[in-house]
């Protein structure tokens, strides 16, 4: 390129880039456009190949201009980029284009680049590390889930429904003297606390076949509004009671879960993986406890095209996570601004933290070794019952191996940071 391009600073995270494409080159470009076009080329009165070129001007003129800039343009960014040394992070904003024949071509490129940081103290931060006991109490509660997932539900045999069984049935439900609700084969658990009033009671030492009819109503809070606090009447059909099981805290509960011999063994693995949480935990307060510290220490515009877009993932984000959990699409419209407002702060924070350590592990020269990206690829693939081979082209191809890459790095950069740091112990 003749003319050497001219780097602007617009903010701290940028750029605009003045941009000339030479006449000739521009010339040159064109004519091999008009030379493709003529090749192919019919209009009535000319045989294809033999277009005067001012014909071909006249028809294809503005096409041929459009198809020489989709050439010029990228080639020419791409050649500024590298002759000025900066690092777009998003794709350029293309604006004040301007060719004409037998002239320069001469545009402007807008990119956000990474921002400029300075680093602060980040070596020898003071912070607190809680180490948790675990607590007798801790594995009782694991095993009390080990216990709910290995029950079994059984028939009552010779009583009618109490509280806390499990009532098949038959029911209807009529409001104001229509149906509102049919269910054929509904389980339900006998508690004191159920949704409606006075339904499990009206159960209570009904047997196996036998009708109710339960008069009650709804209550004030009821989630269909139309019917809160309205009267109601079941019909109710008992099919079955059944009672929940559960499994003694015996060595032959411990086998049947795997590879224990008995209950020392299982208490001992669930101490293990209790430990290993807290220890998690505990990393995880201290690298808290770090971040604030830097993010503190650290002030610097951030590039709005980076923000924006991971805002808008973690909005996509927490909305699937929502409808997974079966909030309706009205109950998320009704915490749209909340959710914008969490969305762009916590953007602005990961978009921070990832300049900043990025910017310690340069400093720090902290890699990812081919071989712990093998480690961590092979980690994954046991866990997804693939093989590492799988596993890694499958992160290639949806783009997610950097990412990973990022991920790891970040970890290190932390480990790091808790290593350099002055740490005060105490108990839990």
């Amino acid at each position: 390129m003749a003319e050497k391009p001219q780097l602007k600073k617009l903010d701290n995270c940028k750029r605009k880039i003045d941009i000339i494409v030479p006449a000739q080159k521009a010339a040159q470009e064109l004519e091999e456009v008009y030379a493709a076009i003529a090749k192919t080329a019919q209009i009535p009165g000319f045989r294809v190949g033999k277009v005067p070129r001012d014909i071909l001007e006249k028809h294809y003129g503005a096409s041929a201009k459009e198809e020489a800039l989709r050439r010029l343009i990228p080639e020419a960014y791409r050649q500024s980029v590298e002759e000025l040394g900066i690092i777009p992070l998003t794709m350029p904003e293309i604006s004040d284009v301007k060719m004409e024949l037998g002239q320069t071509l001469s545009y402007s490129a807008t990119v956000d680049v990474k921002p400029e940081v300075k680093l602060k103290s980040y070596k020898g931060l003071k912070i607190k590390k809680t180490v948790k006991e675990v607590k007798p109490e801790e594995v009782s509660q694991v095993l009390e889930t080990l216990r709910e997932r290995g029950s079994e539900f059984v028939d009552v045999q010779g009583r009618g429904v109490a509280m806390g069984d499990y009532v098949i049935c038959d029911l209807e439900a009529v409001c104001e003297g229509k149906t509102i609700e049919k269910r054929q084969k509904a389980w339900i658990f006998m508690d004191e606390k159920f949704t409606i009033p006075g339904f499990c009671q009206g159960l209570i030492g009904a047997m196996s076949e036998e009708k109710k009819k339960i008069e009650t109503s709804f209550p004030q809070e009821y989630p269909e509004k139309q019917y809160a606090g309205k009267p109601v009447v079941f019909d109710v059909l008992v099919s079955l009671i059944k009672e929940k099981k559960l499994p003694a805290l015996d060595d032959e509960f411990a086998k049947d879960l795997g590879a224990y011999q008995n209950m020392d063994e299982l208490k001992k693995e669930i101490e293990k993986d209790i430990k290993a949480r807290h220890e998690r935990e505990t990393k995880l307060e201290m690298e808290n406890q770090i971040l604030e510290q830097i993010l503190k220490a650290h002030i610097f515009d951030l590039p709005e095209t980076i923000v924006e877009a991971q805002k808008k993932r973690i909005v996509e984000d927490y909305k699937h996570d929502l409808k997974h959990k079966g909030v309706s699409e009205d109950a998320m419209k009704s915490k749209e601004a909340d959710i914008l407002k969490s969305a762009a702060e916590k953007a602005d924070r990961d978009v921070k933290v990832y300049f900043i350590l990025e910017k310690i592990a340069e400093t720090e020269n902290i890699k990812i070794k081919p071989e712990e990206l093998d480690e961590r690829v092979g980690k994954i693939a046991d866990y997804s019952k693939k093989t590492p081979e799988d596993i890694k082209k499958y992160l290639e191809e949806k783009d997610m191996l950097d990412d990973l890459i990022v991920e790891m790095r970040e970890d290190k950069v932390m480990d790091f940071l808790i290593e350099n740091s002055k740490i005060e112990e105490s108990k839990e």
